[in-house]
């Protein structure tokens, strides 16, 4: 079998930035759910009747560890977004390499081309 050629190690390298970029996407929805869950638990929490001492303590605690996983999901979320600008400039880059693979004119395999021209458009669409 032989090696794969440079446009092809090329067009995979878009196709595998794409999964990422993906990938990340749904894990910043799931975030985001996460975030509003807690947020939707943080108001409808902390409606007691203050009847004992031990209660409210607990009801404190439970409200302070709500408030601790709130500002983690929050801070996952922000480091999540982080990570689309280079992934994304990371993508134009193997977009613009591949891009001049094919207009090098040099003699390609038809089936490599067409694979890089739907992995161009789908990274060019994303």
């Amino acid at each position: 079998m032989p090696p794969p050629s440079p446009l092809s190690i090329a067009t995979s390298s878009i196709t595998r930035l794409l999964k990422e970029e993906s990938s990340y996407r749904t894990e910043l929805a799931s975030q985001q759910k996460k975030v509003e869950k807690l947020q939707t638990e943080d108001n409808g929490a902390g409606n007691g009747d203050g009847d004992g001492d031990a209660e409210e303590e607990e009801d404190g605690e439970e409200k302070g560890n709500r408030e601790w996983r709130l500002r983690q999901e929050k801070q996952a979320v922000e480091e999540t977004k982080a990570v689309f600008g280079p992934l994304r400039e990371r993508i134009e880059a193997a977009v613009e390499k591949v891009e001049g693979m094919l207009d090098s004119g040099s003699p390609m395999d038809d089936k490599e081309v067409e694979a890089a021209r739907d992995a161009v458009g789908r990274a060019k669409a994303g």
